[in-house]
């Protein structure tokens, strides 16, 4: 898998009137976990119930990242889930004491719940953890979103995105939040230059019967390469056609004694044509104030 050969794996267990009880061992070197418990085949949906004790993943050996160095995971894992598909699997999914661990450092991450709700045509999807919440619900599929934001995505920008084959009509919909609770793992691993406060929250909705997405974002502080944005609100919305942003910020502080106040972007952007309105004013003597507007166009991508 990942073009990785695993070695050293042993599978012991009974399937008995179309229940399997059992467990699975891998010691091999950069994959050493075991998986000990039952999938009930008897009902109409499968029933699935089992531990996992994950020792060591080198992530970075097993293909799984690309990364300089290596990056071992450890985790107590605990599934219950009934369901046979993406799009209808149903429980809880535990991480407890999973640990990722580089030479230099190592990340804790205390709490990792994973709640399904999909029996129905209404989805609930809830992930809890110490790093950031994150909520969707409302009639999708989740095997069918990648078509949907396509679509999307070249009905407002055609001249980028390539045209979606087939005339499927997509009527998924859902509305999601994501309340950010500790940004720095996710900052040393992924986004070294970017740092966001802890309460910030992303939500919005998509809406394919219309090509509508929207966001919504508050937070009290952003920093990227050294430069702090403090009470920031951002609104991107689709309508008529085009992609609407607007940015407020209080103030955005350029280095430690140069800062502008009051902030305010405006941008309208359609296909190859973006229009832009920016303004601030710090209120002082002298003036410190300023508005810019104009249009970015994009021709054959250039």
């Amino acid at each position: 898998y990942n073009n990785y050969v695993y070695q050293n794996i042993s599978i012991n267990g009974t399937l008995q009137k179309r229940i399997f009880k059992g467990d699975l061992l891998s010691k091999d070197a950069n994959a050493d976990f075991d998986f000990n418990g039952s999938v009930d085949f008897t009902k109409k949906v499968p029933d699935i119930d089992f531990i996992s004790t994950i020792n060591k993943l080198n992530l970075k050996r097993l293909g799984f990242i690309n990364a300089k160095e290596d990056g071992y995971i450890s985790s107590q894992i605990i599934i219950d889930l009934q369901g046979d598909n993406i799009d209808n699997l149903s429980g809880i999914i535990n991480f407890a004491n999973t640990i990722y661990k580089t030479q230099e450092k190592e990340y804790k991450v205390s709490t990792f719940d994973l709640h399904l709700e999909q029996e129905s045509v209404e989805k609930n999807i809830r992930l809890n953890s110490n790093i950031f919440n994150v909520a969707v619900n409302g009639p999708f599929k989740l095997s069918n979103l990648e078509g949907p934001f396509h679509t999307l995505l070249y009905s407002y920008y055609p001249a980028f995105v390539g045209k979606p084959k087939g005339k499927n009509v997509y009527t998924d919909y859902f509305k999601y939040k994501i309340t950010v609770k500790k940004f720095n793992t996710i900052r040393d691993l992924f986004i070294k230059d970017l740092m966001v406060s802890s309460n910030s929250i992303f939500d919005g909705d998509f809406d394919a019967s219309k090509n509508i997405f929207n966001l919504n974002m508050k937070s009290d502080s952003i920093k990227y390469k050294g430069i702090r944005f403090t009470n920031n609100k951002i609104e991107s919305y689709s309508k008529n056609n085009k992609v609407n942003l607007v940015l407020k910020s209080d103030k955005i502080n350029l280095t430690d004694s140069i800062s502008i106040n009051n902030y305010f972007m405006y941008l309208v952007s359609n296909d190859k044509n973006t229009k832009y309105n920016l303004e601030w004013n710090n209120k002082t003597v002298p003036n410190n104030a300023g508005k810019l507007f104009g249009r970015a166009i994009f021709e054959n991508n250039t």
